[in-house]
């Protein structure tokens, strides 16, 4: 049986500018799974961010 895939938390700063590195680093996490899965946690993780930034 393969074990869960784990990765090491990361924190980044609450500022629009770096939800470029936030979509990079997902998309680099998720590297070996399907695309279009890759694409949609991407897609969705980038969102979270930057409403979270927000004013």
């Amino acid at each position: 049986m393969d074990s869960p895939v784990r990765w090491e938390p990361r924190i980044y700063p609450g500022r629009m500018e770096w939800v470029r590195r936030v979509r990079s680093d997902i998309r680099s996490d998720l590297g070996g799974f399907p695309d279009d899965l890759a694409s949609d946690v991407e897609l969705c993780a980038s969102e979270l961010y930057a409403n979270a930034g927000a004013p």
